[in-house]
């Protein structure tokens, strides 16, 4: 069984999604060198399409060099000692700048192990009975708090405790489709799950441009049955920031066409430029956002922690699909976190975090100026990502050459949802010391020269 997202209305012909998505399968590993893929009459019976469109796809990878056709064999999945994943980190590679995995240093352990005993022992037997799965009353009005320092008129009944930002999607995808809602749009680069997401929701997946006239018309086109998905604040993967005024557009927009957003505002917290950034949530005319927060990205990569927000006509639907999906958090996680952030350990971390990240990306900037002139980077007002063009080397390329230097980075390939290579590549500053950057750049540029 092999299933492939195919939207028949893209202009994308049918074999060419289908050659690009199991060439992106190869590149990241999920399709091992020497696997055999279903023969084109069956794959075709999978799809539910022509067996010459198979044939075409199939012919197309081959041309490439991802597939091997052997006649009656079968057609094999090829690789080469140069392939290599690139959505995974690397473990051989001496300097990580690709996982989001924050660095050691980072995580309140002593804080959060004081406060994991306390509240067992204060607790007891009910730390460990389930809540409801919304979450619990406690951490839900403390929530609503916290999301005053973004700027967000919450309530806590409509606040909605998740497993992380990625369940908190997996949950808004699931909500929206309960109400109608059968596209969804998002930046050609963008978050890789998303798109996953959508489709596993029943969604088609299309890419919305945001400048100008091309964004207002596509704004004008959207209606009851749309949704966009936006990471408004430090982007995954770009580290950009949408400018107010597009922002405005959007909210405009949806507030006239009727259509819903899901904002993932999984880096917002972490601004360290001189110029607020509120959320689209906190903005008017946001009545039809769906606001996602997390504090696993850097905070709680193991407990697994976040919470939605939905507008109110999706509450209803949105606790059917929270029940339906994951059921509640953990009992112990939720306490702790509310314990944390009634102590204030949540605003102090965020505030060391904020700091930290400064200066990491601080030292980034500085050494590719040192060492890699023009090369197009342009400094995040906060989160964890920053996007490098490669010049004329493609993504794919650049992380295997960085890779044979000691340093793991993301091609850009992997984020962008039509396969292309956008000929960049995605750094993450989360687990790398601000003085080891001019290190991992100068060899950046050893391995692109």
């Amino acid at each position: 069984m092999l299933e492939i997202p195919l939207d028949p209305s893209s202009r994308v012909p049918l074999y060419q999604q289908i050659a690009e998505h199991i060439e992106r399968m190869v590149r990241s590993g999920a399709l091992h060198p020497g696997t055999r893929l279903p023969s084109s009459r069956e794959l075709a019976s999978m799809l539910g399409v022509s067996r010459m469109t198979v044939s075409l796809a199939y012919d197309t990878l081959e041309d490439r060099g991802a597939i091997l056709e052997r006649g009656r064999s079968g057609a094999f999945v090829l690789g080469d000692e140069r392939s290599v994943p690139l959505s995974a980190s690397d473990e051989s590679a001496l300097f990580d700048m690709n996982s989001a995995t924050p660095s050691a240093d980072l995580i309140p352990v002593r804080a959060l192990a004081s406060l994991a005993r306390k509240t067992i022992l204060e607790f007891g037997a009910d730390a460990m009975q389930l809540t409801p799965p919304q979450g619990t009353e406690e951490l839900r009005f403390l929530l609503v708090k916290h999301a005053v320092s973004r700027g967000i008129p919450a309530k806590w009944n409509n606040i909605l405790v998740t497993s992380g930002g990625r369940q908190g999607l997996s949950i808004a995808a699931t909500t929206l489709e309960a109400v109608g809602v059968r596209r969804m749009w998002m930046e050609e680069l963008t978050y890789p799950d998303a798109w996953t997401i959508a489709h596993g929701a029943g969604m088609s997946v299309h890419a919305i441009p945001l400048r100008g006239d091309r964004m207002d018309a596509a704004l004008a086109s959207l209606g009851a049955g749309d949704a966009v998905y936006l990471v408004p604040s430090f982007q995954n993967p770009t580290g950009r920031t949408i400018p107010m005024d597009v922002r405005s557009g959007i909210l405009d927009a949806s507030r006239k066409r009727g259509f819903f957003i899901i904002e993932d505002d999984a880096y917002g917290e972490l601004r360290f430029g001189e110029t607020s950034v509120p959320a689209l949530a906190a903005m008017e005319g946001a009545e039809r956002v769906m606001y996602l927060g997390s504090f696993s990205q850097v905070l709680f990569p193991g407990l697994r922690i976040g919470y939605s927000l939905a507008p109110d006509c999706l509450v209803p639907h949105a606790l059917t699909a929270l029940a339906a999906l994951a059921g509640p958090v953990s009992t112990p996680v939720q306490l702790m976190t509310a314990a944390f952030i009634a102590s204030g350990g949540l605003e102090r971390a965020l505030s060391e975090v904020r700091e930290t990240m400064h200066a990491r990306m601080a030292a980034l900037a500085d050494a590719l100026s040192a060492h890699i002139p023009g090369s197009g980077f342009d400094m995040p007002g906060g989160g964890i990502y920053a996007w490098l063009p490669t010049g004329g080397l493609s993504g794919d390329d650049a992380t295997r050459s960085a890779r044979e230097e000691g340093v793991s980075v993301s091609s850009g390939r992997m984020f962008h949802i039509s396969g292309k290579d956008p000929f960049a590549v995605r750094l993450s500053i989360s687990s790398v010391a601000a003085l080891r950057m001019n290190e991992i750049v100068r060899r950046l540029h050893s391995a692109w020269s």
